[in-house]
């Protein structure tokens, strides 16, 4: 049974806020851009699958076109991307694809609300799969790490809007929610699912640099299989602080009731701390932030997941054209079905980039991933690719 449900919030408030700014962006400066990469590259084991002799060189070419405009009190965004991969042996070819609607609107000193809508279609495991550090709600997993070596397809549906209600001068209301929806092509029923909710928080100005608060996040995870379901309640408390002109901080820390629906079984419930953390420095010259977090979502495996991941990132100016970057991340993935287990995955990247002239970019990087658990052989995974970028128009 494929679900229906779930979606309203998100595309009421997506309309409401497109609506609201209707009249703003008719008169705001409509700013195209195009960005087009071509990857020569070689990966030791591309899709981190078992077997052996995995090595393949790859040939890539990514096009990546938007159209934005900003405004006094508002801002949107419509952007794409279309990637096409062709390995030199082996796996022939892939194609990923997506496009995002991103607006955001203050209505006035008080009231700014936003909305996104996401489509995204992509093959889980690719060479340049990444374990992203935000989380939303409800939750999405950038990456699931459970499919990793099937060269499975995702494609993910997602709608998102919200907004935040300052009632005094120290004391703010933010609501969020609305509805992902992941399909795999080809799997078996208990696959597929949906995920439906929404957060209420509410946060207290301390002072000028530093808020504390409450939230509870409320969502449902339905699988294309009937009586196969999640609910999670999820109340917290939140800090956010500013801890000089350069760093900021914020952290979120609660716990998970889970009640779990699985056919022919008795109902099963779970408790566990759940949070997340982003510590964040923005130099002149450099930029890096460490993060991690705590969640429940869906998982492709045909059940729910409690994931744990953390990871860094850092980016360095060494020249006016030259700069340097490097990230890390690790995610764990343990099914709340005992008998599914858990799976690991590591993955570290790093290389250079350098702006030859305003609209060209030429890039080097290296990347190392390695995924286990399950009782699965997988060997790691070692590549690495050069890249061009040319920006229309180019920077100035």
């Amino acid at each position: 049974m494929k679900h229906k449900r779930g979606k309203a919030f998100g595309a009421a408030g997506i309309a409401a806020i497109i609506l609201g700014m209707s009249g703003q962006a008719i008169a705001a400066e409509i700013k195209p851009s195009i960005e087009t990469t071509v990857r020569l590259g070689y990966d030791t084991n591309p899709f981190l699958a078992q077997g052996d002799d995995l090595a393949s060189g790859s040939v890539s070419a990514e096009v990546r076109p938007s159209l934005s405009y900003r405004s006094e009190n508002g801002q949107a965004e419509l952007s794409g991307h279309y990637d096409r991969t062709e390995y030199l042996r082996r796996y022939g070819h892939t194609d990923e694809y997506g496009a995002t609607l991103d607006t955001r609107k203050r209505f006035s000193s008080a009231f700014d609300a936003f909305a996104t809508l996401r489509y995204d279609s992509s093959v889980i495991g690719e060479s340049d799969d990444y374990v992203s550090g935000s989380t939303g709600a409800p939750p999405v997993d950038d990456t699931d790490i459970n499919l990793i070596g099937q060269r499975q397809r995702s494609n993910l549906y997602s709608a998102q809007a919200g907004f935040n209600l300052k009632v005094s001068p120290k004391d703010t209301i933010s609501v969020d929610g609305g509805a992902t929806a992941v399909r795999y092509p080809h799997r078996a029923a208990g696959s597929d699912s949906e995920t439906y909710g929404g957060r209420v928080g509410y946060s207290h100005a301390v002072s000028e640099r530093t808020r504390v608060g409450a939230s509870v996040s409320v969502y449902r995870i339905d699988y294309d299989l009937d009586g196969l379901n999640t609910m999670v309640v999820q109340p917290g408390v939140t800090f956010v602080t500013q801890l000089s002109p350069a760093w900021s901080f914020d952290a979120m820390a609660g716990i998970s009731f889970t009640r779990n629906a699985v056919p022919g079984f008795a109902d099963s419930k779970h408790t566990s701390w759940a949070g997340s953390a982003n510590l964040c420095h923005k130099g002149e010259t450099n930029r890096f932030c460490f993060y991690g977090s705590r969640s429940v979502s869906s998982s492709g495996i045909g059940g729910t997941t409690e994931r744990n991941q953390a990871g860094a990132l850092f980016e360095q100016k060494i020249t006016s054209r030259l700069g340097a970057h490097i990230n890390g991340s690790y995610a764990q993935s343990k099914s709340q079905i005992g008998a599914l287990g858990t799976r690991e995955y590591i993955t570290v990247q790093s290389g250079l980039d350098w702006r030859a002239t305003p609209w060209l970019r030429l890039g080097a990087d290296a990347r190392y991933r390695d995924v286990s658990g399950r009782g699965l052989d997988v060997d790691s995974s070692i590549g690495g690719e050069v890249s061009a970028t040319v920006v229309l128009p180019g920077q100035q």
